[in-house]
């Protein structure tokens, strides 16, 4: 019968267990649980009979019993520590070899403890001796084994990496995600888990990417037309990397020209990231915007090949494709306010002075506070007008799609940008600068007079200055009367007064 209650209790606790679920904690104790509990059952409910057939056979089990219960304990301990406790305090995580070399020392002394104080007349010297000649034996047959230990001990010893760190170690590049006793865990950008047995790291070059502190170099070739002079090149480099997201300012990017190819002139681009993790993105997103700025100043980035091609445009085809490219952009002037009353010929010809720009998603068009005098036209995409505000952060006041414009006040007046706009979408604009807007009014003078009252008019009925701005595009005058806009127009461009 008393079988039976050791086996109902056993059954119990297991099915327990599986109700419960492998998670957490008990997912480290459950084999201790098991043997623990039915060791103590069968002290409980078969300790007499086993007694009477010999009295260390009943010991035996409690004494099973009572190490097993202290090793549940220690794992529960061990766990609220340095798992719980940690993810709690988002602490640096402790190597599992640590942490189960410190669990087998306690286990150790708590065996010591439960033989001297169950079996008091068991002679330890004997048992240490039995202890040393199998030791012997088995670290003969697990040397391999013994050599991933020691080498585990020395890595935490000398802690060239730690948990979290990104390293390469023989060829492999990943995050370190656990350290054990036997091997090291790492997590590579691909997902995948590599194992290394601590040996081989211990004879292999490690790369720490993470200390002594996070910062990295990276680099990557590019390469720039014979025509684009380097100085050029390279302020165009420096001035599109200051706007990616994730390059350190400091250290400063650096522009390295290293060579001249047989179709390009070659430059070494390196920056400096603080989050190894993100070096692919970074990389991306700088190549991204290097494409942008090279298009907009006109830098070719030419092709490795040979290319030889024969296309004869005539005339008559560069004047037709000229005129269709006035013929839109007058169009999309004529539809805006600002420009409705220009003289149709003063239109065509102000259309051909319009330059087209590319600029990528996020990318900076204009910013609050720089000095500017030229004028925007969307002619495809989305610009977002955000302004910043006392406390340092930036709203949203407006957004330009397609056949929208801003910069106008800074055309007309030369005053600061009130505000920063940035592509939401690839956007493509049109830019008008102030010396060609000059020639237009000084052949019609009584202009500037129109285009201060349009001015005015989106001015008014604004109660506040962050929405006069947002009413009035980029404008700084917002409520001004129409004189005194009229008095900044004619002294920007220098026009002598009108009866």
């Amino acid at each position: 019968m008393a079988v039976f209650e050791v086996l109902g209790v056993y059954v119990l606790v297991s099915l327990v267990q599986l109700a419960w679920g492998q998670k957490g904690v008990l997912r480290r104790i459950t084999w201790g649980l098991n043997l623990g509990v039915l060791s103590g059952a069968i002290y409980y409910f078969l300790g007499e009979p086993l007694a009477e057939i010999h009295v260390y056979l009943a010991l035996v089990f409690k004494a099973a019993f009572l190490f097993f219960a202290a090793l549940v304990a220690t794992r529960i301990v061990d766990w609220l520590l340095f798992d719980a406790l940690s993810r709690f305090r988002k602490a640096q995580p402790i190597p599992v070899v640590l942490r189960d070399i410190g669990c087998w020392l306690v286990m150790a002394g708590l065996l010591f403890l439960i033989i001297r104080t169950i079996f008091p007349a068991v002679n330890l010297n004997v048992l240490a001796f039995s202890s040393l000649v199998v030791g012997y034996i088995v670290a003969n047959a697990t040397q391999d084994t013994l050599g991933n230990l020691v080498a585990g001990l020395a890595l935490n010893t000398e802690t060239p990496f730690q948990i979290g760190d990104w390293v390469n170690v023989g060829g492999h590049t990943g995050q370190v995600v656990d350290m054990t006793w036997r091997a090291t865990r790492l997590c590579t950008k691909n997902e995948d888990y590599i194992i290394i047995p601590n040996s081989s790291i211990s004879r292999e070059p490690i790369s720490n990417y993470s200390r002594p502190t996070p910062v990295h170099a990276q680099s990557f070739m590019i390469g720039a037309a014979y025509e684009a002079p380097p100085k050029r090149v390279r302020e165009v480099l420096l001035e599109t990397l200051k706007t990616v997201p994730g390059i350190q300012t400091d250290p400063h990017p650096r522009i390295y020209l290293t060579g001249y190819g047989d179709s390009s002139i070659q430059y070494r681009v390196k920056y400096f990231v603080n989050d190894f993790d993100q070096i692919d993105q970074i990389e991306s997103d700088a190549m991204d915007l290097i494409w942008y700025a090279f298009r907009r100043e006109g830098i070719g980035i030419p092709f490795p090949i040979r290319d030889v091609r024969l296309h004869t445009i005539s005339a008559d085809d560069e004047a037709r494709a000229d005129g269709a490219r006035r013929s839109e952009i007058g169009r999309i002037l004529r539809g805006t306010d600002l420009f409705a009353s220009v003289p149709e010929e003063e239109l065509d010809r102000l259309a051909s002075h319009f330059r087209e720009a590319l600029y990528a998603k996020g990318e900076c068009l204009v910013k609050q506070g720089e000095a500017g005098n030229s004028f925007f036209l969307v002619r495809s995409g989305r610009v977002a007008v955000a302004v910043r505000e006392d406390s340092g952060r930036e709203s949203v006041v407006a957004r330009i799609e397609a056949g929208g414009y801003f910069g106008e006040m800074s055309l007309m007046t030369g005053a600061p940008r009130t505000a920063t706009v940035r592509a939401e979408t690839d956007t493509a604009v049109l830019i008008l600068s102030h010396t060609e807007m000059a020639d237009v009014l000084r052949r019609n003078p009584r202009l500037a007079e129109v285009i201060a009252t349009v001015l005015e008019q989106r001015n008014q009925g604004l109660s506040d200055h962050l929405a006069a701005r947002k009413g009035a595009g980029l404008g700084s005058d917002s409520g001004r009367p129409v004189g005194v806009l009229l008095e900044k127009i004619r002294s920007f461009f220098k026009l002598r007064g009108t009866t």
